[in-house]
């Protein structure tokens, strides 16, 4: 069910992300505005931050790279966008307390008109919705519950279809593994027994060779 904090702002549950205009998109912000960015503990998925009651996976930034961090196994970026914050860059993530950002991909801007661009859209998306408390309706909230149930169903049923494949899969290599050893055993009885044929005619031969001795005796 959604919740409510002090502020009166709803957090809806997480199967009406799918609903929201910024969860599954790459959100153009300010340095400054990723660190407003939190998490909530009755999310399990912690990548996801929130700005307001907006959940926030992906985050596009523009500015300079200011420093460079060498560690053994990465290397950290620091970028300055001239908002009055820094920030160490990509999808986000908090390291000692500190909101960080892990690179994922980036561009290098040539030229003004597309650094501006960059920023107007910013400006409107941040004014326009970021600023604007998401809200949905109680039939929206209904309608996404019943599509994340449809989605379980779907998934449980397909579950149960690949258990299916397995027993089969399982009956069926048990099959072939007792008609293996059916065929085996059969083999081995003739062979058994193609030995006892041998062994009697050798019986015999060895008592008509003795006897053929004792007659020319």
């Amino acid at each position: 069910m959604a919740t409510a904090d002090n502020n009166d702002l709803v957090f809806y549950p997480a199967f009406c992300f799918k609903a929201s205009p910024t969860h599954f998109t790459w959100v153009k912000m300010a340095a400054v505005d990723v660190l407003r960015l939190k998490r909530r503990a009755e999310f399990q998925d912690q990548s996801t931050y929130f700005y307001n009651n907006h959940p926030i996976r992906f985050i596009s930034l523009i500015g300079l790279i200011i420093a460079r961090h060498e560690l053994p196994t990465r290397s950290i970026l620091t970028l300055d966008d001239s908002t009055g914050a820094t920030i160490d860059i990509g999808t986000i993530s908090t390291f000692r307390n500190k909101t960080q950002l892990q690179l994922e991909r980036y561009f290098i801007i040539r030229d003004i008109n597309t650094e501006m661009r960059f920023v107007d859209q910013r400006s409107r998306f941040l004014v326009e919705v970021l600023s604007v408390p998401w809200r949905l309706g109680g039939d929206e909230v209904e309608r996404l519950r019943g599509e994340m149930e449809d989605e379980e169903e779907l998934v449980e049923e397909e579950q149960e279809r690949v258990r299916r494949r397995e027993r089969r899969r399982v009956e069926r290599e048990e099959r072939d593994a007792r008609r293996i050893q059916r065929g085996w055993e059969r083999e081995e009885r003739i062979r058994a027994k193609e030995a006892g044929c041998c062994r009697d005619a050798g019986v015999r031969v060895m008592r008509e060779i003795e006897k053929r001795r004792g007659v020319g005796e």
